[in-house]
């Protein structure tokens, strides 16, 4: 054993450029090694970092109920309500109907699920629900008057709105909580026929 050691020793001192090559190609081949395990590393941290910010972002973002309705009698008004329903208070910044329309549908006995005619409504600021503040599971409503688009003179708006119409509205509501605000589109519609029966 002793005299393979020398052996192995004298071969080495007979040989060690070629060892010292081996030595550096060896050595070239872990530092690529490694760099290619920290690049993947810092990938997967990095992925990690951004799923978790999403999580948490997410799980501050505020929590909101909303319906839009008709108003009884009036037809010619939207009901919008919001409600609280995650556990940090909100303050409503601005609330804005930004737009929809009115669909008639054809009187029966005609084919059913089909609209005779179309008429949009425009833009309208919702004042009465900005600045409000909403705690947990409390709830804010506020009436908006529609007006249609285009040209119509009020006879022709009352019959349009009088029976068998159904509504596709979007609201742009904007709220601020502890992580600053948010802006929320909300579109409802309501299908089907509407009637004062």
């Amino acid at each position: 054993m002793e005299h393979q050691w020398q052996r192995f020793i004298w071969w080495i001192g007979q040989n060690s450029a070629a060892v010292q090559a081996l030595a550096a190609i060896i050595t070239v081949i872990l530092t690529a090694v490694l760099i290619f395990a920290t690049i993947r590393y810092v990938a997967l941290t990095r992925r990690t970092l951004e799923a978790s910010e999403a999580a948490l972002r997410a799980s501050f973002l505020p929590d909101i109920s909303a319906r839009i309705d008709f108003t009884h009698p009036r037809r010619d008004e939207l009901s919008v309500s919001l409600q609280n329903t995650g556990d940090p208070t909100i303050r409503i910044v601005r609330a804005k109907l930004t737009g929809g329309s009115l669909l008639k549908w054809v009187d029966p006995p005609n084919q059913l699920n089909q609209y005779s005619a179309e008429v949009k409504f425009g833009p309208r600021d919702v004042v009465s629900l900005a600045s409000l503040f909403l705690r947990k599971n409390e709830e804010a409503t506020a009436n908006v008057q529609i007006t249609p688009t285009e040209q119509m003179d009020g006879d022709s708006w009352a019959k349009f709105i009088d029976y068998r119409i159904s509504l596709v509205a979007t609201f742009v509501i904007e709220v601020s909580d502890i992580t600053g605000p948010s802006t929320l589109l909300i579109q409802d519609t309501s299908e089907g026929s509407v009637s004062d029966n």
